[in-house]
């Protein structure tokens, strides 16, 4: 995740104020509008098979919109982690540590 912290940060950086790096809040903001298409687009595309769910005909193309829309959730994720200054390839690292213990499994080397 740190390489993708960089690259965001760094076309950030190329695109300069033509796109404007969002604060913390902001930054938030975007990444759970993202999050909800990623769920839009899993009804859409009929990845749900409760009829009360899905608003749309589903697509029989089923990679092109869900690969745009996490790669969004990616760079959103990115850039709420820098702005907070977390390093997302730690916090992973702490958070599979975690699980490996509640679950009683070993520590990876």
């Amino acid at each position: 995740m740190q390489f993708a912290q960089q690259k965001v940060r760094q076309l950030r950086e190329d695109i300069g104020n033509r796109w404007p790096t969002p604060g913390v809040v902001d930054s938030y903001i975007f990444l759970v509008t993202e999050v909800g298409e990623v769920g839009d687009a899993l009804l859409r595309q009929g990845y749900c098979n409760r009829s009360d769910y899905v608003r749309s005909t589903p697509n029989s193309s089923k990679s092109p919109d869900l690969w745009k829309e996490l790669g969004d959730v990616t760079l959103m994720l990115c850039t709420l982690a820098n702005a907070l200054g977390i390093d997302l390839s730690v916090a992973l690292e702490k958070t599979l540590s975690q699980l490996r213990e509640r679950y009683g499994l070993a520590k990876e080397d």
